[in-house]
């Protein structure tokens, strides 16, 4: 009955059948018009790969014979495909018209029936334009609605930055307590309204900026510890910097540097980066002065005792050859690391002086090292056979000779080389009253006030003074 009803559908396709807004293949359109006619309310499911196949192998026929022969073939081809299954509505999918009179009328896409071009079925109320993969999709930046337990929440993305693991992430902004899609949906419009506020720079941006910049003017130390320091930070460096408290502040550097100098560091640190963000306006820039440091556990710095330096002087006359290296440290005031880094070139005997071993601030690097006469013999000895470092050897050798020159002099105390520093200031400012200026001169300060921290007078320098300033009233008297 069905091939029957075929047969008398195609014979009765015109030869020169035409349609309105006619494409490249007119025929073929009107041949599924005229089968739409008996089949129009079976809607087939057949893939549409296999019509796209039967449409390739029909245009050829078109060609080269009749229409009438070109559409039974294609019909033909159609019914040996879909073994006797209905397939009006193959095409309809892509095309959903059926003939009427020559003119193509729509079709409902539910339904099947009969309507005019429009956005919806008059019949069923159906929608006719459908998304290809079948859902409904909202246009980026609006936001979306997903659903946990009974209730819907609306998120809208605001910005993007770069994660610890150097990927892309996302900064959203979640609103829940919907009981509808449609009602979290309509609350993204509000949520996307903070999409417009600038998003403040990231901490670890003002560190690019603050690591490419003013670092350079840093010493090679300060700047190793800077660096270090904001090691200790990554737990907020990803975060905008106007949305970290205080509080986050405190809880980071007491977590990540429990003790004095690497939390003095990081609240450094994060003094600059906010100094820089405080001029951007995002932040107040004295934020990081709430951060409380812990108390400084060291033990103070202690200068040689005259019979410790007399020890070294006559360990030095016995053949210890080491016992050069803290005699010299404390004739001229010079730190270990510029003890390590000194070379014969850099010595100048006759001028009493050493160039181009200061170290860290730009005033050490700029002034010379004065030479004591006395140390002068010493210095040349160990100048013999050398043309390049005074002392060659690694930083652990230098220590290990160091101590080892004090153990073989008889020296029990534990004095770190920068004893040798501090006993070059006391000596100076208590022993041989020199004015402040020519030791801070001697010792290489920008200022004087560095004496506080290297000059150390004992109990028996302090009752030296008080009975010097008696006897001097008591001759003021006579």
């Amino acid at each position: 009955m069905r091939c029957s009803r075929l047969r008398t559908a195609t014979a009765s396709i015109p030869r020169s059948a035409t349609i309105k807004n006619g494409g490249q293949t007119p025929a073929l359109l009107a041949c599924y018009a005229m089968v739409s006619r008996i089949h129009r309310r079976n809607v087939s499911r057949c893939s549409s790969l296999r019509l796209d196949v039967i449409i390739a192998i029909s245009s050829m026929y078109i060609r080269i014979v009749s229409l009438v022969d070109a559409c039974s073939i294609m019909l033909r081809l159609l019914a040996a495909w879909c073994r006797w299954m209905p397939f009006v509505g193959v095409y309809a999918q892509h095309f959903r018209y059926i003939h009427m009179g020559g003119d193509l009328m729509p079709v409902c896409i539910r339904c099947r029936r009969e309507m005019d071009a429009t956005a919806f079925c008059p019949h069923c109320g159906a929608r006719q334009e459908r998304s290809p993969n079948g859902k409904r999709t909202r246009a980026n930046g609006t936001g979306t609605a997903y659903k946990r337990g009974k209730w819907w929440s609306a998120q809208v993305t605001l910005g993007y930055y770069v994660g610890e693991d150097g990927k892309m992430k996302r900064i959203t902004k979640t609103k829940g307590g919907f009981k509808s899609k449609t009602a979290a949906l309509e609350h993204c419009e509000k949520l996307k309204e903070q999409q417009n506020r600038k998003i403040a720079p990231l901490l670890r941006e003002y560190w690019d900026s603050y690591s490419r910049t003013e670092m350079d003017r840093l010493s090679d130390s300060k700047r190793q510890a800077y660096v270090i320091a904001w090691g200790k930070l990554k737990a907020i460096a990803n975060k905008p910097i106007d949305a970290i408290s205080v509080a986050e502040l405190r809880a980071v550097v007491a977590k990540e540097c429990p003790t004095h100098y690497p939390a003095r560091d990081a609240k450094a640190v994060l003094s600059h980066l906010y100094k820089l963000a405080g001029a951007d306006g995002w932040v107040n820039k004295d934020l990081p002065s709430y951060i409380d440091l812990p108390k400084l556990r060291e033990k103070e710095t202690v200068p040689f005792t005259d019979e410790e330096q007399a020890l070294l002087w006559q360990s030095y006359d016995a053949g210890n050859v080491d016992a050069g290296i803290p005699l010299i440290m404390i004739a001229t005031g010079m730190m270990p690391g510029e003890m390590r880094r000194l070379t014969v070139s850099m010595i100048d005997l006759e001028g009493r002086k050493i160039t181009g071993a200061g170290l860290k601030t730009e005033t050490r690097k700029k002034l010379t090292i004065i030479l004591p006469d006395d140390i002068c013999p010493v210095i040349e000895d160990a100048m013999a056979g050398k043309d390049d470092l005074l002392y060659p050897m690694t930083e652990q050798g230098f220590y290990n000779k160091y101590y080892n020159a004090l153990k073989t002099a008889g020296i029990t105390r534990h004095l770190t080389p920068y004893s040798c520093r501090h006993t070059t200031a006391t000596r100076h400012s208590i022993e041989e009253h020199t004015p402040p200026q020519v030791v801070a001169r001697l010792m290489r300060w920008a200022s004087t006030k560095m004496l506080d921290r290297y000059v150390h007078p004992s109990d028996d320098d302090a009752k030296a003074a008080a009975n010097a300033l008696g006897r001097h009233q008591k001759q003021g008297q006579k």
